[in-house]
């Protein structure tokens, strides 16, 4: 749609940046970044962005269902009926997300929906699922090849060559076992409880996390004033505790191997390194 508008959070992953900057500049089309809001509600922002009078035709919509940096929620729930009914296409990157909670395809009804088995389904990398609405089938792929051409039909039409790898998918199958077992529900409430307990114990440190409200339930961003993100990584992990620098922050994301003992140690770690205390 040539004039329209990609719409997207700031300093999202470049990976659901990329390919739609070049879709925009090869179709006339602008990128729009929504800023960080200050309250940190990513849904409210993007809504107000969606009907903002005077803005270019949404035409496109890349969103996650939390921000990647540091488990902010974006409510695709709310988000989604807004973008259908703007007349847009909804591209959902659920990396960070399925697995750890709830996505509903049926209710969601994305054009597209993609996430790698490498996060939260336990499964190896280079292995990914992707799902295509049924009238987004007949796309191009990115990768064409005998296994994707006519006569094949549907979303098999985007698959990778040598999709029937006999080491990865067998991982991947196990790991969504695994996961199918435990129930995501389940998951989800054993992740909130640990991070619930995480953010209440850096925050008797003095460290900022975002409300509760809107946090996810499994990553846990957290600002810890006066000291660089990447340097208590390293400090950190010669603790042996182990998070990542994620935009100036903390990126905590256990899952549910992970006990009370270890929030303790995570806690003490973390108290040892904070400027002024080393």
């Amino acid at each position: 749609m040539p004039g329209g508008r990609i719409l997207r959070v700031a300093e999202e992953f470049p990976s659901l940046c990329l390919a739609f900057d070049r879709l925009a500049a090869e179709a006339g089309m602008v990128v729009e970044a929504v800023p960080r809001p200050d309250a940190g509600d990513w849904t409210a922002a993007l809504l107000e962005a969606i009907a903002r009078p005077g803005a270019p035709p949404l035409a496109v919509a890349t969103v996650t269902p939390l921000h990647w940096a540091d488990g902010t929620i974006i409510d695709l729930d709310r988000l989604a009926p807004a973008v259908r009914a703007a007349g847009a296409a909804l591209v959902v990157d659920a990396t960070q997300a399925v697995g750890a909670m709830p996505i509903d395809v049926a209710r969601l009804k994305p054009d597209f929906l993609a996430f790698p088995t490498y996060k939260w389904v336990l499964g190896p990398y280079s292995l990914a699922f992707f799902y295509a609405a049924p009238h987004r089938q007949e796309g191009r792929p990115l990768a064409e090849h005998a296994g994707n051409r006519p006569p094949v039909m549907g979303a098999r039409r985007y698959d990778r060559g040598e999709c029937h790898d006999p080491v990865g998918l067998p991982m991947a199958a196990t790991g969504l076992e695994l996961v199918a077992g435990w129930g995501v529900p389940a998951i989800e409430g054993r992740l909130r409880d640990l991070t619930d307990r995480l953010a209440e114990g850096v925050q008797a440190l003095g460290l900022a996390v975002p409300l509760r409200a809107l946090r996810s339930p499994h990553i846990l961003g957290v600002t810890v004033p006066g000291a660089a993100a990447e340097d208590l990584v390293a400090q950190l992990r010669r603790r042996n505790v182990f998070v990542s620098a994620r935009l100036g922050r903390l990126r905590i994301s256990p899952h549910v191997f992970v006990d009370e003992a270890d929030l303790s140690r995570i806690l003490a770690a973390l108290e040892a390194v904070m400027p002024g205390r080393g």
